[in-house]
């Protein structure tokens, strides 16, 4: 017998597993272009390795199921698979999914398209492409002849279609090109366009053969972060359309827990059938092979004891780096991504590859905080110290320390290794006496966490109705928008819990909010099947 869903989601739970946010789907090998940097190896030889659409679409609907709401379509080139268009319309119509990325290095966007792009601009629809700098000399030393001009003709189409806001540009921190960064954020924004996130570069796949090809050094780094501390045009254009590694550990006001690997929570699935539990962990013996060719639920199922087995290596890996806790970066870091230690390490147990960089950053310490002078460097480490061990009193359940800490001085609004905020945990474990005493201390009662919830939609999440009351007493907002715009009458909907439905519209909740894709709760319980909180939303 097939395992359900609900099975999958019980059992990865069981394996101090989260289930999937954000799932990378590889739809072809093939590419039209052969950069020198592509960790998969893609490329115009490459056999056009074509998934085809109906197993494409079997995954989304069962990544979608298992609460995925953010899909990345990628190859190869993506825009080379006959269906492209066909699959970007099936993930967009899927109607929990909030975002589908479409990478592609724009060189095959034609006018032709913009009516496809146009029509799901308002449906999650992203595209990402990538500029390896501000110049063809920086940009085709990367992709090849020419691709700098033509990745600019690509983006100009969708800029001109009304899709610049819609476009993010992705940038790879290499030695050679470093330092355009300001100029490359400087030219996006004077084309309209948004978003540009960087990330160093990985030293695999293709890249580990081109030895010319190198990350940034540390001092490139520091240079950075003097240009951000001094520069207020770059400050402020970072700070509206900007996601640099450098600047975001530096301004980074948490720390990391025990627990800093997401594992299935990003999956990444490759044209070629193998489904690793993170893009950035591409460990064969982890990996799902021939995922295409098997049940979802199955497929899935065979692998769960190996990622729990996987989660174990990374909290254990913590404490098996014993060198990190001398450094005054660990409670940022914790020897970093156990992802790219090992692509670059073919080993869990050593630190991630970007070690001396992240210790160029933390030698600054927070540059927010510097910059504005409000806090002692001494203080300041003391304060981090405190919250991290408030962090790890949150992991372990110990509630006495938590209440400790925090009367030593830990931040109350601290939030743990999952992003959720002290009193965002203290409500997920009914503990309204730690809910009170964090208040008194600065708490903020409607905090949230990484994606917009606060205290009032865990606890309709878990139905847990003598919450409400008490929550409400101390300020809590019954219509809170998490980023998706859903409220904790639509969490309870969602979740089949119609005694907290009940309590939440006796206390005021509001039926007539809708969700960023324009669905009330009452829409949503009947699409559900929930028959009974679907009468009793109709019926207010």
């Amino acid at each position: 017998m097939k395992p359900t869903i609900a099975d999958i989601t019980r059992r990865l739970r069981d394996a101090g597993l989260k289930t999937p946010e954000s799932v990378t789907l590889g739809i072809t090998n093939y590419c039209n272009l052969n950069c020198r940097h592509c960790w998969p190896g893609s490329g115009p030889d490459n056999p056009a390795s074509l998934v085809p659409k109906d197993k494409v679409a079997r995954v989304i609907e069962g990544f979608s199921a298992l609460g995925a709401q953010k899909f990345t379509i990628t190859g190869g080139e993506p825009l080379t698979h006959p269906d492209w268009i066909d699959l970007l319309f099936f993930a967009c119509g899927m109607p929990d999914i909030t975002e589908v990325r479409l990478q592609t290095n724009a060189i095959l966007i034609d006018p032709s398209h913009l009516e496809v792009f146009a029509s799901l601009k308002d449906k999650g629809l992203i595209i990402q492409t990538s500029l390896e700098g501000v110049t063809p000399e920086v940009h085709d030393r990367i992709r090849g002849p020419g691709t700098f001009k033509q990745t600019l003709q690509g983006l100009q189409v969708l800029i001109e279609g009304g899709l610049a806001s819609h476009i993010y540009i992705a940038f790879t921190e290499m030695g050679h090109n470093y330092e355009q960064l300001p100029d490359l954020l400087e030219m996006i924004d004077s084309l309209g366009i948004g978003h540009l996130v960087s990330g160093t570069l990985v030293c695999d796949g293709r890249a580990k053969q081109s030895f010319d090809l190198t990350p940034p050094t540390p001092r490139q780094y520091e240079k950075l972060l003097t240009r951000f501390q001094h520069d207020s045009d770059f400050r402020e254009r970072y700070n509206r359309i900007g996601n640099i590694a450098a600047l975001e550990w530096a301004l980074a006001e948490t720390d990391v827990t025990e627990n800093c690997c997401t594992l299935i929570e990003t999956p990444y699935v490759t044209a070629d059938g193998d489904l690793y539990p993170c893009t950035l962990l591409q460990a064969d013996n982890y990996a799902a092979a021939r995922f295409f060719e098997k049940p979802f639920t199955v497929a899935i199922s065979e692998q769960i004891e190996s990622w729990g087995r996987l989660q174990q290596i990374s909290r254990s890996r913590l404490e098996q780096l014993k060198t990190c806790k001398h450094c005054t970066g660990y409670a940022k870091c914790r020897g970093g991504c156990m992802g790219r230690a090992y692509a670059a390490h073919r080993d869990f147990f050593t630190v991630e590859d970007r070690c001396h960089l992240r210790k160029a950053v933390y030698r600054t310490g927070s540059v927010e905080k510097k910059r504005q002078g409000t806090m002692s460097n001494e203080k300041y480490l003391e304060q981090e110290r405190l919250n991290t061990e408030l962090k790890q009193a949150m992991y372990s359940r110990d509630y006495d320390k938590a209440r400790r800490l925090i009367d030593r001085g830990a931040d109350p609004n601290t939030k743990n290794g999952w992003g959720s905020p002290f009193i965002y945990w203290c409500s997920e474990n009914n503990r309204i006496d730690l809910i009170d005493f964090a208040i008194d201390k600065g708490g903020d009662i409607n905090a949230t966490n990484k994606n917009g919830e606060t205290a009032m939609h865990k606890v309709a999440q878990l139905g847990s109705v003598e919450m409400i009351d008490p929550l409400l007493e101390r300020g809590a907002d019954i219509n809170h928008k998490n980023i998706y715009d859903t409220t904790p009458l639509f969490v309870a909907a969602l979740s089949n819990q119609f005694e907290m439905a009940k309590k939440l519209l006796s206390r005021g909740a509001d039926p007539a909010i809708p969700n960023h894709n324009g669905i009330t709760a009452a829409q949503k319980a009947e699409e559900k099947g929930y028959d009974e909180i679907t009468a009793l939303l109709t019926a207010k």
